[in-house]
């Protein structure tokens, strides 16, 4: 969705770097760009883009900078490129908590207007067995608050997160979550054991199981049939069991949707859609 966007580096690793799924800031201290590197990034592109681009931030969680931080980046940005429409940046639920309604206001009049949020779940025993640092409430209060001032955000969702036999409770509570905020899109990708996450000792501790494939497609037909917000579901990423991007406004599509799955799961064994999602083959987040 950022592929046309002009990329700028705005930070390295992640503040929280706790979540047992992710090995991704292993190693790696967390680290703001000077001002300096930013502008040198923006000048090697500029000449690709017009006067209006759309901008997005790289970083786990650039949204957890410093508000004076925050806003030496969008003026920069706004003195190479004058009319661009909006700057997008990943953030985690407290950085959202950590900066008052004033700083929030002026983070948008800046032109910080879209927000990717790691909310991953709506389900309070995923989030604990995953060390998100946040729970389900204190993620709807805080987007809540992005509503209130009009930065639009979207949420993103881990399928199987909460692991074996809890796909029906996971999906319901994920799309009451959902259906109680107003996020543009949510981004679902699946629950994978990656090397270098805390995930493989906790399996050997018995303390997580794996969903199966199954169970992980049976928690998007969950999702999908209490599922009443109007918003995009782009499942874009290769980690997904299954791959939709529609609007769910379209309610048509939502049921043909629904009927797709049920037909895979009524004509799949659990083997096959082992061997058709292949996800031992997959090595990246």
């Amino acid at each position: 969705m950022e592929a046309q966007s002009v990329l700028v580096r705005g930070t390295q690793s992640c503040t929280w770097n706790k979540c047992n799924f992710c090995y991704m800031s292993q190693g790696y201290p967390f680290m703001a760009a000077s001002l300096e590197h930013m502008e040198k990034e923006i000048c090697s592109q500029k000449h690709l883009f017009g006067s209006d681009p759309s901008i997005f931030m790289i970083g786990s969680n650039p949204f957890t900078l410093p508000v004076g931080t925050l806003r030496q980046y969008a003026e920069l940005l706004r003195e190479h490129f004058p009319d661009f429409i909006k700057i997008s940046m990943h953030s985690r639920v407290d950085d959202i908590e950590k900066k008052t309604d004033e700083e929030l206001q002026l983070l948008y009049d800046l032109g910080i207007r879209h927000l990717f949020i790691g909310t991953e779940n709506g389900s309070e025993e995923a989030l604990r067995i995953m060390n998100k640092g946040h729970t389900v409430q204190e993620a709807r209060n805080q987007l809540w608050r992005l509503d209130a001032v009009g930065i639009k955000y979207t949420c993103q969702y881990i399928i199987g997160m909460a692991g074996k036999g809890k796909g029906r409770e996971s999906g319901i509570a994920t799309a009451e979550f959902l259906n109680s905020v107003n996020a543009e899109r949510v981004m679902p990708t699946g629950l994978t054991v990656f090397s270098g996450s805390s995930l493989p000792e906790m399996v050997k501790r018995g303390e997580f199981v794996e969903a199966s494939e199954k169970e992980k497609m049976e928690e998007m037909l969950f999702f999908f049939e209490h599922l009443t917000a109007d918003l995009y579901y782009e499942a874009v990423h290769y980690l997904n069991p299954l791959h939709f991007r529609f609007h769910t406004g379209d309610r048509e599509m939502m049921l043909d949707v629904i009927a797709h799955i049920k037909e895979i799961l009524a004509t799949h064994s659990e083997e096959e859609l082992e061997l058709v999602v292949n996800r031992q083959a997959m090595h990246s987040l």
